[in-house]
């Protein structure tokens, strides 16, 4: 895969064998899918959050940007991505994962929710976590977004003017806060620091957040980025496609409101776990995805993937004695039965 616009990974070779299972939090069943793919083995600046030996890339999404009610939305991740942050000399850490919220599509207006439209957390080298997120009208209400405004005012005065928005940061015991808006739109981030080992200067990387920001608003709202690995794992779907609308009204035939909320956990390194530190010192790479729907009435319900992946058969093997036979992707299937009233949802799909 040639590089992308954002962030260029190593290339990953090998091949994948495995069984998925996916899981729904509202009514508690899980399991787990296994997939295999072979990593390099010598990653040397995994450990301190080296982008260049990051397995996973992210790029700019498919298409214009979403709409809520006809109107496009900015994505939290395309406001501040990795990229940006490791031009500012921030390094992410080897043992979290991005975690990503967006609209899932296109969705008409309904009512206003009171939960961001976008989110995104970034977790540094030296544990503290940055998160931006975004209220946006009609998604929002201008009674939500002026209470943003609002409160960043009185913690941020004086508040300043830059590229046409309002501007206030401020600092908490534990934390560093940023807010960007006007009357349509609050990007908010923080910055957490209260575990904090002190790898790099705080207030250096904020001052750098605010133009960066800035100018990725100016520039409009895009579709959500994407967070993929390179080949041969690109033929494993993404978790929020195992997770799609299809499979959701399957669950939650009755549910309320759109489920058109997706969140999903990418991680950027395959450690090695230290159950197979000096033994077999396979690597593991773990992504998730969560879709909800978009309600502030009726009850929220979520949908939940899982997915598992090794780089050796052996360590699968270990760990998922039941993975076995080999299943395409793009095959996956999803069922739906009630047992004691309880809804089971089972996929089966990995790529060979």
């Amino acid at each position: 895969m040639k590089q992308q616009n954002d962030l260029a990974a190593p290339a990953l070779i090998g091949i994948a064998v495995f069984l998925a299972l996916v899981f729904f939090s509202m009514v508690g069943l899980f399991g787990l899918p296994f997939v295999l793919l072979r990593i390099n083995d010598d990653l040397p600046g995994e450990v301190n959050g080296d982008p260049s030996s990051a397995v996973m890339f992210q790029m700019p999404g498919d298409g214009p940007a979403l709409q809520y009610g006809g109107v496009p939305v900015h994505d939290a991740c395309a406001l501040v991505t990795f990229s940006g942050l490791s031009s500012m000399g921030a390094r992410l850490s080897r043992d979290h994962a991005i975690t990503h919220s967006h609209l899932a599509g296109d969705v008409p207006a309904a009512s206003p929710s009171s939960n961001p439209v976008s989110t995104c957390s970034y977790t540094l080298w030296g544990h503290e976590v940055v998160d931006v997120s975004v209220n946006q009208t009609p998604f929002n209400t201008t009674a939500t977004l002026t209470h943003l405004a609002d409160q960043a005012t009185v913690l941020g005065s004086p508040v300043r003017s830059a590229a046409g928005m309002s501007v206030a940061s401020w600092r908490e015991e534990d934390s560093e806060h940023l807010a960007i808006w006007n009357a349509d739109l609050v990007v908010s981030i923080s910055l957490q620091v209260a575990k904090s080992t002190g790898a790099f200067e705080v207030d250096a990387l904020m001052s750098k957040l605010e133009p960066f920001v800035l100018s990725r608003i100016s520039a409009g709202p895009t579709a959500p980025m994407r967070h993929a690995y390179d080949a041969p794992t690109s033929n494993v779907k993404d978790p929020c496609t195992v997770a799609s609308a299809e499979a959701y009204a399957a669950a939650f035939p009755s549910s309320d409101g759109f489920a058109s909320i997706v969140d999903g956990s990418y991680p950027l390194f395959a450690p090695i776990p230290e159950s197979e530190a000096g033994r077999g010192n396979s690597r593991r790479v773990q992504l998730s995805c969560k879709r909800s729907n978009i309600t502030d009435s009726g009850p929220r319900r979520t949908l939940q993937v899982d997915l598992v992946v090794w780089d050796r058969p052996d360590a699968a093997a270990r760990y998922h004695r039941e993975a076995a036979g080999s299943f395409l992707a793009d095959n996956v299937s999803v069922t739906v039965s009630n047992a004691n009233a309880t809804q089971v949802i089972r996929s089966a799909g990995v790529f060979r």
